[in-house]
């Protein structure tokens, strides 16, 4: 649902509508509501206004800087059977804390009418969603999301019939949407499970990575220093340290084969490099 389409729903027939968002919010150029019936006013103000039948109270819960719902539970004590509340909610659907609103609507026999998700809303403020409330004093029909069901009754009849029809339809509402989502909350706990799962497994491999890397560099660093020519000449000392009866005859012989593999090697890095076409005939 739109913005604008709550005008037609809920507020075409309203007396006068109290926006309590704040200044920095521009509700009334988005719903397209006349000045003759709309007015800024504090959560104090409409605490101690006269909210009675066909006024219409909008009011923007949130996180952060946002109203709270605990905030307007007195504007909500407040109103007349017949007064009816919009409230905007700056929480992700996901995130909305029901049990916050149930207390303060509960207190004031507000009854919700409605609650939809809301899309390309632009007030100064996030909008995921809104609820719209009504104070009662007995039950109103529902209207069901994106039906009309019960949009062309005002109330109950006086028999009580059709009020204990729509209890009972609440109460199985709430049985079979919990059957429902059931399954849908495992897989959501399940999809964590396994999105945290895998990220381990993923900072794991890294970490695995890297003492790999390190390894590799050790047993480099390792090879080059047992192939010079300073670690094998101490080795052949030591050698000749641990065995002192041969050391006459090992430690000249192990020199010696030093000295001639240092010969080699430093023979091999003075040779000319083969260019692309061969051997450098200048040399």
């Amino acid at each position: 649902m739109r913005l604008q389409e709550l005008t037609s729903l809920y507020l075409a027939t309203a007396t006068r509508v109290l926006d309590l968002t704040g200044e920095d919010i521009d509700v009334q150029t988005e719903l397209r509501l006349k000045p003759d019936v709309y007015q800024r006013a504090s959560i104090d103000e409409a605490a101690g206004s006269d909210l009675g039948p066909g006024v219409i109270v909008l009011a923007l819960l949130g996180p952060d800087r946002l109203t709270t719902p605990e905030a307007i539970a007195p504007m909500l004590r407040n109103l007349q059977p017949g007064a009816r509340a919009v409230l905007l909610i700056g929480w992700p659907i996901d995130e909305v804390p029901g049990h916050r609103l149930l207390g303060p609507l509960s207190a004031a026999r507000c009854q919700v009418l409605e609650a939809v998700p809301l899309d390309r809303v632009s007030v100064g403020a996030p909008v995921h969603c809104v609820v719209i409330t009504q104070r009662v004093e007995k039950l109103a029909p529902p209207r069901a999301y994106l039906t009309d069901i019960g949009a062309d009754q005002d109330s109950f009849g006086d028999d009580g019939a059709d009020e204990f029809a729509s209890v009972l339809r609440a109460v199985n509402e709430c049985v079979l949407m919990d059957f429902v989502s059931r399954p849908l909350r495992r897989r959501v706990f399940e999809q964590h499970t396994a999105t945290e799962l895998r990220r381990q497994l993923d900072q794991r491999d890294a970490r695995l990575k890297q003492v790999e890397t390190k390894l590799a560099q050790a047993h480099q660093r390792l090879a080059m220093v047992q192939a010079s020519a300073t670690f094998q000449v101490g080795q052949a000392m030591v050698d000749g340290l641990r065995h002192p009866a041969r050391a006459i005859v090992t430690i000249p012989r192990d020199l010696a084969r030093v000295w001639r593999g240092r010969r080699a090697r430093q023979a091999t890095a003075d040779a000319p490099q083969p260019g692309p076409l061969g051997p450098d005939p200048s040399r």
